[in-house]
Protein backbone atom coordinates (compact mmCIF):
# COMPACT_ATOMS: atom_id res chain seq x y z
CA UNK A 1 0.00 0.00 0.00
CA UNK A 2 1.30 3.42 -0.92
CA UNK A 3 1.87 6.00 1.79
CA UNK A 4 -1.03 8.12 0.48
CA UNK A 5 -3.44 5.19 0.47
CA UNK A 6 -2.24 4.15 3.94
CA UNK A 7 -2.87 7.64 5.21
CA UNK A 8 -6.39 7.61 3.79
CA UNK A 9 -7.13 4.23 5.34
CA UNK A 10 -5.84 5.37 8.73
CA UNK A 11 -8.04 8.41 8.58
CA UNK A 12 -11.02 6.21 7.74
CA UNK A 13 -11.94 8.13 4.61
CA UNK A 14 -11.14 5.65 1.89
CA UNK A 15 -14.83 5.48 0.98
CA UNK A 16 -15.78 8.31 -1.38
CA UNK A 17 -12.63 10.25 -0.59
CA UNK A 18 -10.66 9.82 -3.76
CA UNK A 19 -8.11 7.39 -2.25
CA UNK A 20 -8.43 4.85 -5.04
CA UNK A 21 -5.51 6.14 -7.04
CA UNK A 22 -7.72 8.10 -9.43
CA UNK A 23 -8.01 11.86 -9.38
CA UNK A 24 -11.63 12.98 -9.29
CA UNK A 25 -11.10 16.21 -7.43
CA UNK A 26 -12.82 19.57 -7.82
CA UNK A 27 -11.06 20.28 -11.13
CA UNK A 28 -12.92 17.43 -12.86
CA UNK A 29 -15.80 18.71 -14.99
CA UNK A 30 -19.20 16.99 -15.05
CA UNK A 31 -19.96 15.18 -18.29
CA UNK A 32 -22.67 13.01 -19.74
CA UNK A 33 -26.04 13.23 -21.44
CA UNK A 34 -29.20 13.56 -19.37
CA UNK A 35 -32.78 12.97 -20.47
CA UNK A 36 -35.59 14.67 -18.54
CA UNK A 37 -39.24 13.71 -19.09
CA UNK A 38 -41.19 16.92 -18.57
CA UNK A 39 -44.36 17.51 -16.61
CA UNK A 40 -46.14 18.48 -19.81
CA UNK A 41 -47.05 15.34 -21.80
CA UNK A 42 -44.57 14.61 -24.55
CA UNK A 43 -42.01 17.16 -23.42
CA UNK A 44 -38.41 15.97 -23.21
CA UNK A 45 -35.18 17.81 -22.45
CA UNK A 46 -31.80 16.50 -23.56
CA UNK A 47 -29.03 18.00 -21.41
CA UNK A 48 -25.50 17.97 -22.82
CA UNK A 49 -23.72 18.46 -19.53
CA UNK A 50 -20.17 19.23 -20.64
CA UNK A 51 -21.40 21.84 -23.12
CA UNK A 52 -23.92 23.34 -20.70
CA UNK A 53 -26.57 23.00 -23.40
CA UNK A 54 -30.24 21.99 -23.10
CA UNK A 55 -32.31 20.84 -26.10
CA UNK A 56 -36.05 20.99 -25.53
CA UNK A 57 -38.37 19.09 -27.80
CA UNK A 58 -41.79 17.52 -28.13
CA UNK A 59 -41.69 13.73 -28.43
CA UNK A 60 -45.00 12.43 -29.73
CA UNK A 61 -44.30 8.86 -28.62
CA UNK A 62 -43.93 9.94 -24.95
CA UNK A 63 -47.44 9.89 -23.47
CA UNK A 64 -49.00 11.10 -20.22
CA UNK A 65 -49.24 8.63 -17.37
CA UNK A 66 -47.81 7.62 -14.03
CA UNK A 67 -45.64 4.54 -14.61
CA UNK A 68 -42.53 3.89 -12.57
CA UNK A 69 -40.43 4.35 -15.71
CA UNK A 70 -41.32 7.11 -18.16
CA UNK A 71 -37.91 6.88 -19.83
CA UNK A 72 -34.85 4.64 -19.57
CA UNK A 73 -31.48 4.94 -21.29
CA UNK A 74 -30.12 1.50 -22.16
CA UNK A 75 -28.24 -0.11 -25.01
CA UNK A 76 -27.43 3.25 -26.59
CA UNK A 77 -31.10 4.13 -27.02
CA UNK A 78 -33.89 5.78 -25.02
CA UNK A 79 -36.95 3.70 -24.17
CA UNK A 80 -40.09 5.79 -23.62
CA UNK A 81 -43.53 5.11 -22.18
CA UNK A 82 -46.22 5.33 -24.85
CA UNK A 83 -49.38 4.48 -22.84
CA UNK A 84 -50.32 1.36 -24.80
CA UNK A 85 -46.96 0.76 -26.48
CA UNK A 86 -43.29 1.20 -25.66
CA UNK A 87 -40.97 3.00 -28.07
CA UNK A 88 -37.23 3.44 -28.43
CA UNK A 89 -35.52 6.55 -29.76
CA UNK A 90 -31.88 6.89 -30.75
CA UNK A 91 -29.28 8.29 -28.33
CA UNK A 92 -30.12 11.81 -29.47
CA UNK A 93 -33.81 11.17 -28.70
CA UNK A 94 -34.78 11.92 -32.29
CA UNK A 95 -38.08 10.91 -33.82
CA UNK A 96 -39.50 8.76 -35.23
CA UNK A 97 -39.30 6.23 -32.43
CA UNK A 98 -39.32 2.50 -33.06
CA UNK A 99 -42.27 0.63 -31.60
CA UNK A 100 -41.12 -2.21 -29.35
CA UNK A 101 -44.61 -3.63 -29.09
CA UNK A 102 -47.88 -3.41 -27.23
CA UNK A 103 -47.53 -2.82 -23.50
CA UNK A 104 -49.23 -1.22 -20.53
CA UNK A 105 -45.82 -0.11 -19.26
CA UNK A 106 -42.19 -1.24 -19.35
CA UNK A 107 -39.36 -1.92 -16.92
CA UNK A 108 -35.67 -2.06 -17.89
CA UNK A 109 -34.28 -5.58 -18.04
CA UNK A 110 -31.34 -6.73 -15.93
CA UNK A 111 -29.63 -7.28 -19.29
CA UNK A 112 -28.51 -3.92 -20.76
CA UNK A 113 -30.18 -3.03 -24.02
CA UNK A 114 -33.42 -4.82 -23.20
CA UNK A 115 -36.77 -3.97 -21.61
CA UNK A 116 -39.66 -6.02 -20.26
CA UNK A 117 -43.12 -5.15 -21.59
CA UNK A 118 -46.14 -5.71 -19.33
CA UNK A 119 -48.98 -6.84 -21.59
CA UNK A 120 -52.62 -6.57 -20.50
CA UNK A 121 -54.75 -9.70 -20.65
CA UNK A 122 -56.76 -9.54 -23.92
CA UNK A 123 -59.38 -11.79 -22.32
CA UNK A 124 -60.06 -9.12 -19.67
CA UNK A 125 -60.72 -5.97 -21.71
CA UNK A 126 -61.20 -2.79 -19.72
CA UNK A 127 -59.17 -4.10 -16.77
CA UNK A 128 -55.57 -3.69 -15.66
CA UNK A 129 -54.88 -7.42 -15.35
CA UNK A 130 -51.47 -8.32 -16.78
CA UNK A 131 -51.70 -11.42 -18.92
CA UNK A 132 -48.01 -11.89 -19.66
CA UNK A 133 -44.69 -10.14 -20.14
CA UNK A 134 -42.33 -10.02 -23.10
CA UNK A 135 -38.66 -9.09 -23.20
CA UNK A 136 -37.37 -7.22 -26.24
CA UNK A 137 -34.17 -5.46 -27.19
CA UNK A 138 -34.29 -1.71 -27.77
CA UNK A 139 -33.71 -2.52 -31.45
CA UNK A 140 -36.99 -4.47 -31.48
CA UNK A 141 -35.76 -8.08 -31.37
CA UNK A 142 -37.88 -10.34 -29.17
CA UNK A 143 -35.84 -12.29 -26.61
CA UNK A 144 -38.71 -13.69 -24.52
CA UNK A 145 -41.93 -13.89 -26.51
CA UNK A 146 -44.39 -14.90 -23.81
CA UNK A 147 -44.48 -15.70 -20.10
CA UNK A 148 -46.71 -17.23 -17.51
CA UNK A 149 -49.28 -14.91 -15.97
CA UNK A 150 -47.70 -12.73 -13.26
CA UNK A 151 -49.21 -13.46 -9.84
CA UNK A 152 -49.68 -9.78 -9.03
CA UNK A 153 -48.83 -6.31 -10.22
CA UNK A 154 -47.08 -3.93 -10.24
CA UNK A 155 -43.93 -5.33 -11.74
CA UNK A 156 -41.40 -2.82 -10.43
CA UNK A 157 -37.97 -3.92 -11.61
CA UNK A 158 -35.82 -6.75 -12.90
CA UNK A 159 -32.96 -8.95 -11.74
CA UNK A 160 -31.14 -11.64 -13.62
CA UNK A 161 -33.37 -14.34 -12.07
CA UNK A 162 -36.63 -12.66 -12.99
CA UNK A 163 -38.87 -9.70 -12.25
CA UNK A 164 -39.58 -7.86 -8.99
CA UNK A 165 -43.22 -7.87 -7.96
CA UNK A 166 -44.62 -5.78 -5.12
CA UNK A 167 -46.96 -7.61 -2.78
CA UNK A 168 -46.93 -7.63 1.04
CA UNK A 169 -43.17 -7.94 0.46
CA UNK A 170 -41.01 -7.86 -2.64
CA UNK A 171 -40.95 -11.08 -4.63
CA UNK A 172 -38.67 -12.33 -7.38
CA UNK A 173 -40.87 -13.98 -10.00
CA UNK A 174 -39.53 -16.21 -12.77
CA UNK A 175 -41.43 -15.47 -16.04
CA UNK A 176 -40.39 -18.81 -17.54
CA UNK A 177 -41.83 -21.04 -14.80
CA UNK A 178 -44.39 -18.70 -13.27
CA UNK A 179 -42.95 -19.38 -9.81
CA UNK A 180 -41.88 -16.97 -7.08
CA UNK A 181 -38.24 -17.93 -6.53
CA UNK A 182 -37.34 -15.60 -3.67
CA UNK A 183 -38.96 -13.21 -1.20
CA UNK A 184 -37.13 -10.06 -0.17
CA UNK A 185 -37.38 -7.81 2.89
CA UNK A 186 -39.36 -4.61 2.57
CA UNK A 187 -41.81 -3.56 -0.11
CA UNK A 188 -40.04 -0.61 -1.80
CA UNK A 189 -37.61 -1.57 -4.60
CA UNK A 190 -35.07 1.22 -4.11
CA UNK A 191 -32.81 -0.05 -6.90
CA UNK A 192 -31.67 -3.23 -8.64
CA UNK A 193 -28.67 -4.26 -10.69
CA UNK A 194 -27.78 -7.74 -11.92
CA UNK A 195 -28.71 -10.03 -9.02
CA UNK A 196 -28.57 -7.33 -6.35
CA UNK A 197 -31.64 -5.57 -4.94
CA UNK A 198 -31.80 -2.67 -2.49
CA UNK A 199 -35.13 -2.59 -0.67
CA UNK A 200 -36.87 -0.83 2.21
CA UNK A 201 -39.95 -1.02 4.38
CA UNK A 202 -42.12 2.01 5.14
CA UNK A 203 -39.97 4.99 6.25
CA UNK A 204 -36.90 2.85 5.49
CA UNK A 205 -35.54 2.27 9.02
CA UNK A 206 -33.18 -0.30 7.47
CA UNK A 207 -31.81 -0.57 3.96
CA UNK A 208 -31.61 -4.18 2.81
CA UNK A 209 -29.10 -5.34 0.19
CA UNK A 210 -29.95 -8.82 -1.08
CA UNK A 211 -28.20 -10.96 -3.65
CA UNK A 212 -31.15 -12.71 -5.29
CA UNK A 213 -28.88 -15.40 -6.72
CA UNK A 214 -27.23 -16.52 -3.47
CA UNK A 215 -29.64 -15.19 -0.86
CA UNK A 216 -26.90 -13.31 0.99
CA UNK A 217 -28.24 -10.26 2.78
CA UNK A 218 -26.97 -7.14 4.52
CA UNK A 219 -28.95 -4.73 6.72
CA UNK A 220 -27.68 -1.14 6.75
CA UNK A 221 -28.73 1.42 9.37
CA UNK A 222 -27.12 4.84 8.91
CA UNK A 223 -26.01 7.09 11.75
CA UNK A 224 -26.98 10.75 11.92
CA UNK A 225 -29.60 10.52 9.15
CA UNK A 226 -32.16 8.12 7.76
CA UNK A 227 -32.83 6.68 4.34
CA UNK A 228 -36.17 7.40 2.63
CA UNK A 229 -38.46 4.76 1.17
CA UNK A 230 -38.14 5.18 -2.56
CA UNK A 231 -38.25 3.83 -6.10
CA UNK A 232 -35.68 6.40 -7.17
CA UNK A 233 -32.31 5.03 -6.07
CA UNK A 234 -29.67 3.74 -8.44
CA UNK A 235 -26.50 1.68 -8.54
CA UNK A 236 -23.44 3.16 -10.21
CA UNK A 237 -22.52 1.67 -13.56
CA UNK A 238 -19.76 -0.46 -12.00
CA UNK A 239 -22.09 -1.57 -9.19
CA UNK A 240 -19.78 -0.33 -6.45
CA UNK A 241 -22.01 2.44 -5.10
CA UNK A 242 -25.70 2.92 -4.43
CA UNK A 243 -27.30 6.37 -4.36
CA UNK A 244 -30.71 6.87 -2.76
CA UNK A 245 -32.85 9.55 -1.12
CA UNK A 246 -32.34 10.30 2.56
CA UNK A 247 -33.38 12.78 5.25
CA UNK A 248 -31.31 14.66 7.79
CA UNK A 249 -32.35 14.70 11.44
CA UNK A 250 -34.11 18.01 10.70
CA UNK A 251 -36.01 16.46 7.78
CA UNK A 252 -34.09 18.03 4.90
CA UNK A 253 -34.05 15.78 1.77
CA UNK A 254 -30.55 14.79 0.73
CA UNK A 255 -28.75 12.22 -1.41
CA UNK A 256 -27.05 9.36 0.42
CA UNK A 257 -24.38 7.11 -1.08
CA UNK A 258 -23.66 3.58 0.15
CA UNK A 259 -20.51 1.60 -0.56
CA UNK A 260 -21.85 -1.79 -1.63
CA UNK A 261 -18.76 -3.70 -0.45
CA UNK A 262 -18.25 -2.09 2.97
CA UNK A 263 -21.86 -0.93 3.62
CA UNK A 264 -20.53 2.47 4.72
CA UNK A 265 -23.12 5.21 4.14
CA UNK A 266 -22.88 8.98 4.09
CA UNK A 267 -24.77 12.03 2.91
CA UNK A 268 -23.47 13.83 -0.16
CA UNK A 269 -22.38 17.36 0.85
CA UNK A 270 -23.66 20.23 -1.25
CA UNK A 271 -27.08 20.98 -2.75
CA UNK A 272 -30.14 19.35 -1.24
CA UNK A 273 -32.32 16.84 -3.10
CA UNK A 274 -35.69 18.01 -4.42
CA UNK A 275 -38.52 17.02 -2.11
CA UNK A 276 -41.23 16.53 -4.77
CA UNK A 277 -39.35 14.45 -7.35
CA UNK A 278 -36.22 13.08 -5.63
CA UNK A 279 -34.77 11.80 -8.91
CA UNK A 280 -31.18 10.74 -9.50
CA UNK A 281 -29.21 8.82 -12.13
CA UNK A 282 -25.64 7.68 -12.78
CA UNK A 283 -24.07 8.44 -16.14
CA UNK A 284 -21.59 6.27 -18.00
CA UNK A 285 -19.00 8.97 -17.25
CA UNK A 286 -19.15 8.05 -13.54
CA UNK A 287 -21.03 11.16 -12.40
CA UNK A 288 -24.14 11.05 -10.26
CA UNK A 289 -26.77 13.63 -11.26
CA UNK A 290 -29.81 14.56 -9.20
CA UNK A 291 -32.76 16.92 -9.09
CA UNK A 292 -31.89 19.82 -6.80
CA UNK A 293 -35.30 21.50 -7.24
CA UNK A 294 -36.13 24.96 -8.52
CA UNK A 295 -35.10 24.06 -12.06
CA UNK A 296 -31.57 23.12 -11.03
CA UNK A 297 -29.57 19.92 -11.50
CA UNK A 298 -26.66 18.86 -9.32
CA UNK A 299 -23.67 16.66 -10.13
CA UNK A 300 -21.45 14.61 -7.83
CA UNK A 301 -18.33 12.60 -8.62
CA UNK A 302 -17.22 10.12 -5.94
CA UNK A 303 -14.00 11.50 -4.51
CA UNK A 304 -15.09 15.13 -4.76
CA UNK A 305 -15.61 17.20 -1.62
CA UNK A 306 -19.21 18.02 -2.50
CA UNK A 307 -21.86 18.04 -5.21
CA UNK A 308 -22.16 21.08 -7.42
CA UNK A 309 -25.01 22.81 -9.23
CA UNK A 310 -24.90 22.74 -13.02
CA UNK A 311 -25.01 26.19 -14.64
CA UNK A 312 -28.15 25.64 -16.71
CA UNK A 313 -31.78 25.73 -15.63
CA UNK A 314 -34.39 23.19 -16.70
CA UNK A 315 -38.16 23.03 -16.72
CA UNK A 316 -40.02 20.80 -14.19
CA UNK A 317 -39.57 17.10 -14.90
CA UNK A 318 -40.96 13.81 -13.56
CA UNK A 319 -38.36 11.26 -14.68
CA UNK A 320 -34.63 11.30 -15.35
CA UNK A 321 -32.17 9.05 -17.19
CA UNK A 322 -28.54 9.30 -18.23
CA UNK A 323 -26.52 8.03 -21.15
Amino acid sequence: MSSSLRACALLGILFLAGCNGTSHGPAARPSGTLYLAGVRPGSLAVVHVAQGRVERRQVHELKAGDPQFMIAATGGRLAVYGHDRTYALDAGAHEPGKSLGESWYFVPSATPGRVWLAVLDPRRPGTTVIGSVREVTVDGRVTVSHSARPPKWPISGAVDRGLLIQADALQVWDPATGRVVRRLPGVFPVASRGSLVASCADRCPTLHLTDTRTGSHAAIRPKGFRFSESYDGGFSRDGGLLALPARTTSGSPRVAVVDVATHAARLVPGPALAADYPLMTWSSSGWLFFNAGGGRLAAYRPGAARARLLPMRVRPFIDMAAG
